[in-house]
Order: structure tokens, then sequence, then C-alpha cells
């Protein structure tokens, strides 16, 4: 039934469908009526032997989402009532922050209940707006191994194929194991230079501008003072078709400088260039163990980089193809820009698969049985690597590729993107799930690279706008918080440029955690309450927050780490372990101590909740 409407300001008169109004007015009462909300399952939970695993709070994200099956320990009823869900990851946060004390040791996986604020003494927390917004913490437990921890990230956002898209997936590769390529088959896309950090061609800046890559700025069409680059055509033919290349480097008072190169040519294996470079400015570490270069290799060298860069002019062609290993790297020292280029640290694959990337002493070893970079990590003039050796590497490990196959050399473990997953038409979502990643550095390169849109912060006051921004446009978003895990020193602002995949790898930061009573810490965890207090007040209502810290304290696992990485290198210079001071051995004893260590940085926290009318969520049901 439809009735006139009100006259509008064009003097025009609209039609209202008063059935379609009645039945969006139910459904908006019906959603009052019963709204969403968190339930705990005590019978699953007091049966686990262990606490949650990170796989299991994705898989109840998911559910949320798309079509999964429901998980024993946590429920959420009306959960088609629930609008947005936000997973905030905060490291830096332990439980004694918030006034709780261990585990139970006979129900490990079972919530503690949050206590109302205020705290009774002695108890106190650093994060009341957690009081405020959750009534439970719920005991969750990191990846890893005996002595490593591993990426709670990685494990978060990657999920298992079904068997239906593991069957689809093997078809493809059984399509590319067969297919006959060419050299230019393996030749990075624009994209991928762009993901992986290349520097571009003036001429081909303009064609990668609006790309969906907001972590990197847009290109200038200029090319930077001291640069070069490879003409856009030529009127000859090319004379190399595909050339192998490889760097070494020195610290410099700038940073990192070129010393030596060598060009092998692919169509005979020969070696065309090869040279030792000096360095513009002061150097302040010949980083020999890896570049192999010593004072004395580069005294009465006069070559500098511009005359490299001019014997390249004289053989690069637009269409002759550069190969390398994380060739970016090589291309940087050299300031040269070139639009075609193959990289076998993209080709092949890490068995840990993205965003980590392979090695080449691993690859020639694994694909090709070959020992190379024998004196990496040796002082002196027999240290680091060889250049010719490794482009000859670079070179062989392509053409066994071009051989093979593109599947040849990637590790297939059935594995997809959660953003992949939620993305596909579903029971939950017909057009399937639109997502974000807010993030610290360059999530669109690594973990953002399959959600719909990604978001570059430098700090958590930006993560919270990027948040607040994105999530009414968006069903899920992914964000992380990293001023915290600084300020307590668990990780550093240099390394959360990257994408730490291991706090254990990534971890730089003194040896004992500073004092709580610090005034960066302190401020550090008044700053976060605010924060978490201003995203929760912006939030849709109806959003399902889950906020996990991931895990502990990973300081005393680096500590360990270095020593028995100097024990191992000691170990390997000498052989002999009576030249090696008593002090630096490593024991078994410290094995079982590195042990604890992981185990006890495995412990991490959730907290579940949706946002609704009043600021205090419903508690969830325990008992």
């Amino acid at each position: 039934m439809r009735e006139a409407g009100k006259e509008n300001g064009a003097g025009e008169w609209t039609m209202v469908d008063r059935g379609k109004m009645k039945k969006q007015l139910k459904r908006q009462q019906r959603l009052e009526a019963n709204p969403p909300v968190f339930k705990y399952m005590v019978p699953g939970l007091k049966s686990r032997r262990d606490p949650v695993l990170i796989d299991h709070v994705r898989d109840f994200t998911l559910s949320l989402l798309c079509d999964m099956p429901p998980q024993q320990w946590i429920v959420a009823e009306n959960p088609r009532s629930i609008t947005h869900v936000l997973a905030l990851f905060i490291p830096g946060i332990q439980a004694s922050d918030i006034g709780l004390s261990g585990p139970s040791p006979s129900a490990p996986a079972m919530p503690v209940e949050l206590p109302r604020l205020p705290l009774p003494p002695p108890a106190e927390t650093k994060l009341p707006i957690l009081h405020t917004l959750f009534s439970h913490a719920c005991r969750t437990r990191a990846p890893g191994e005996q002595y490593k921890m591993h990426s709670f990230i990685a494990q978060f956002l990657q999920i298992p194929l079904t068997g239906d898209e593991a069957k689809k997936r093997y078809e493809q590769r059984q399509e590319q194991q067969q297919s006959n390529l060419t050299p230019a088959d393996l030749v990075l896309t624009y994209p991928q230079m762009k993901e992986n950090d290349y520097p571009i061609p003036t001429y081909l800046r303009p064609q990668m501008r609006g790309m969906s890559s907001p972590a990197i700025p847009e290109p200038s069409t200029l090319l930077e003072p001291g640069w070069i680059e490879t003409p856009q055509t030529m009127d000859t033919p090319a004379k190399y078709s595909l050339l192998a290349i490889d760097c070494e480097m020195c610290e410099t008072a700038i940073g990192q400088e070129l010393a030596r190169i060598s060009i092998i040519d692919a169509a005979t294996s020969a070696k065309i260039y090869d040279t030792m470079v000096m360095p513009a400015n002061p150097i302040t570490d010949y980083q020999t163990r890896y570049s192999g270069v010593t004072e004395a290799k580069l005294k009465g060298v006069t070559t500098t980089v511009a005359d490299v860069q001019q014997y390249l002019l004289t053989i690069l062609h637009p269409d002759t193809i550069l190969l390398g290993h994380s060739l970016e790297n090589d291309l940087k020292v050299l300031k040269l820009c070139h639009p075609r280029c193959a990289d076998t640290s993209v080709l092949y694959h890490h068995p840990r698969g993205g965003p980590y990337k392979p090695g080449l002493k691993w690859l020639a070893q694994r694909w090709m049985g070959k020992e190379i970079q024998k004196n990496d990590g040796k002082e002196g003039e027999q240290g680091g690597h060889d250049p010719e050796e490794d482009a000859k590497a670079s070179l062989e490990l392509f053409k066994l590729k071009l051989e093979k196959g593109t599947a040849f050399g990637e590790f297939q473990q059935d594995l997809e993107s959660i953003f992949e997953k939620m993305g596909r038409p579903n029971g939950k979502r017909h057009s399937g799930a639109t997502s974000v990643v807010v993030d610290h550095g360059h999530p669109a390169q690594w973990h953002g690279a399959k959600a719909t849109t990604a978001v570059a912060c430098t700090n958590d006051d930006e993560v919270v706008e990027g948040v607040v921004d994105t999530i009414p446009t968006h069903d899920f978003v992914f964000a992380r918080m990293m001023d915290l895990s600084h300020s307590v020193g668990w990780t550093t602002t240099k390394n959360a440029r990257q994408f730490p995949m291991s706090a254990v790898e990534r971890a730089s930061s003194p040896p004992n955690h500073p004092e709580a009573s610090s005034d960066a810490v302190k401020k550090a965890f008044a700053d976060l309450n605010d924060r978490l207090t201003r995203l929760h007040r912006s939030l849709p209502k109806s959003t399902a927050i889950i906020l996990m810290t991931g895990h502990s304290d990973p300081r005393k696992i680096v500590q360990l780490n270095a020593r028995k990485q100097n024990w191992e290198q000691q170990w390997r210079k000498t052989n002999d372990v009576m030249q090696i001071p008593k002090e630096e051995w490593w024991t078994s004893e410290d094995d079982r101590k590195l042990a604890a260590e992981v185990e006890k940085a495995k412990a991490g926290l959730g907290f579940f909740c949706i946002t609704r009318h009043a600021p205090v969520v419903a508690s969830t049901a325990t008992t």
C-alpha cells in the first residue's frame, strides 16, 4: 500500500512505501528486543587442557562473518544482528597489568572475571577501560614450537583451505606445472614491483598511480638526483636478453652503499662485469661477514657508482631482463630504475609462506642440492659472499623454474588469507564481507594485501583514526596498536615498520622489563586507555570487539637466542669448544631455560564484547 508523502522543496510530491517502512520498523524493534551477545560455553572450556588457541579465536571471528561451524568455547547469540567485527591486536598487556593472577591449573582455559571498578586495594589496574567494556578475560596461547614462538598475526590471518578449494588449487598447480614458460612469463608485474618496493622508471610511474597500495606514496615523475634509468625505447636490438646481477654493500655514514658488483650473461653463463666500487661516503662497517669486502680489497679502488652506472647504460636495453635475489636492494644501491625485473625471492616461496622471503643459500641447497655462501658469517679475508657465485645461483634457479613450471619451488600449504575466505559470497553475507587492515608500517605489502582496503599508520592515534574512518563501510577491521609494546620494550619503532611475523625474531629491547612505575610506561598505559575509550565511543552499534594481546613478554627469549646464536657462530669459526670462553657456552640447561621462557611468552589474553546503547557491555555467561 502506498500513500502520498509530503511535498518536497521542489514542489513535487514523493511516494512513501508504508509497508516497507513498517517492515523495517518491525525488524529494528526485533533487533532491539534480541540484541547480539557473546556467551562463554562452560562445559567446553572446562574440558580443555590448554588455553584457547589462536586458531580457535580466528575461527570464531570468521563464524561471525561467513559460513563456519560454531565453536565449543564461545557462541554469539543473534549473530545476524552484529553489524561489524573489529579485531584489535595490542601486545604489551599482561595479566598483572589489569589485576589478574595466573591461570587455574585445574581449568587453564576458563575465562577470569574482570573485577568491577574501583578495584579493592591492593589490586590495581592500568587499563580501567577493559573493566568497563569486558566482563571476562580469556586465556589464549600463541603458536610455536619448543624453542620458538611463531607469528600470532600469521596464525590469525591465515586459514586452511576447504576440501573443494584445496582441490581447485591443486588442479591449477597441475596446469601450471605442464605449461611451457618463457623468461618473459617470470618477469615481475608492475604491481609486484610496487609491492616489493622496487625503484620504478619515471615513464612507468603515471601508469602505476591509483594502484591499491595506500602504504606507498604516489610516485614522482621526476628522476631523483644521482639516479639513472633504462631508456623507454631504443632503436637498436638488445645485446643481452637476460642478465643476472648481484651486489655487495658496505655500511657508510649515509647507509648502504655499493662496494662490489658482478653481472652474468644468461646465454653463456659467463661473467661480463665484476668490479670493486669505492663508496662515496666514509665507511662505518665493511660488513665483511656478509659482503666479503675488506679495507684491503678496497685499497686503491677508484671506480665509483657513477662509473658503474655509465657501464650499465651501455649494456641495458628496455627488453633486457635483469635477474637477482631481492633485486630491489641491488637496484637501490646502483641507483638504477629498470622496467623488466625477475626476482628469485619472489619466484620461490619460503616454507612458512609470505611475507617471509627465502634466502638464496637455502634455495640453492633445497632445490639444486648445491652449497653456496660457505663463508657466510665469517670475518677476515675469506669471509662473506661471492657476488659472482650468488648471481650464478640466481640464474640456475631461474632456469630451473623455466624447466619445471611456475608451481615449482612453491610451498603449497593449502592456506588462504581470511580476507579471501570472508570475501566470497556466503550464507551470512551474500556478497561476501568487506575487510580493512589498519596497521603500523606497510600492511598493503604484507598481511593486508588480500584485504579490501589497507591503511598505513605510524602511531596508535592514526590507528584509531583509521578504524573510525573505515569501519562504517567495511564488515571486518583488523587493527594493531603498537605504542605500548614500544614503551615497555617488547618491540622497537624501527621493527614495527616491518611486519613482525615473530616477536622473538624481530624484538630488540633491554634485557630487563622496565619498571611499571616509570613515567614512559605509565603514560603509554594512560594513552592506550584514552584511545580505547575514544574508539569504543565512535564504533557503530552492535559492533563485535575481539581484543587480543597475542603473547607475553618475549625479551628473555631474545636474550637467550642472542647467546645461542653467538655460541653457534663461535663454534662454526673455531670448531673447537676449548677455544670458546666457558661463559659463552650454550648448554642443555640453557636449552631448558629457553623452552621455559618460550612457553611463558606464549601466554596471551583475549577479550570479547559487543557494543550496545550503554558503554557497559552485558556480561557473558560463565556459569
